[in-house]
């Protein structure tokens, strides 16, 4: 038990955080709902709105700047409808294929650089923006899957 302690102390020295920072942490995440059926588009875009605002809370709390990268990508993509269509439409594409195959990535590929331009380059490049969705579809697939056990 006490090694499992010093193990926690440790990780939360590293990422820079208190336990009670941690907690307040993941009760943002406790406080989201599952996500809603990916086909409606509107709920989506709430949902991810929340769950933005839970990554916005992380990130303000560590100190790489990559996470709030993310969250800028990711919050631009919602604030803007042209972009949010295309994200849309490649979530929805993305979320039943566990293996991204070549054909599937030249189209994602280039439905990311659709967002880029809605958005600006400096907001954040196709490559970044696949990646973000990506990670979007992961989180989707297993609140699904632990939602469904």
């Amino acid at each position: 038990m006490f090694k499992l302690w010093r193990q926690l102390k440790e990780f939360l020295d590293f990422v820079g955080l208190d336990i009670g920072e941690i907690i307040a942490i993941f009760k943002k995440f406790a406080d989201l709902s599952a996500p809603p059926d990916v086909d409606n588009g509107l709920a989506l875009r709430a949902w991810l709105s929340n769950f933005l605002a839970a990554l916005d809370a992380i990130a303000a709390e560590t100190g790489p700047d990559w996470d709030d990268n993310v969250v800028d990508v990711l919050g631009a993509i919602l604030a803007n409808d042209d972009a949010w269509d295309v994200a849309h439409l490649l979530i929805t594409m993305l979320i039943g294929d566990d293996q991204v195959d070549a054909d599937i990535e030249d189209v994602a590929l280039s439905h990311a650089d659709d967002i880029a331009k809605a958005i600006g380059p400096e907001v954040g490049n196709p490559a970044m923006i696949f990646m973000i969705i990506q990670g979007v579809v992961f989180v989707i697939q297993q609140l699904q899957r632990w939602r469904d056990r």
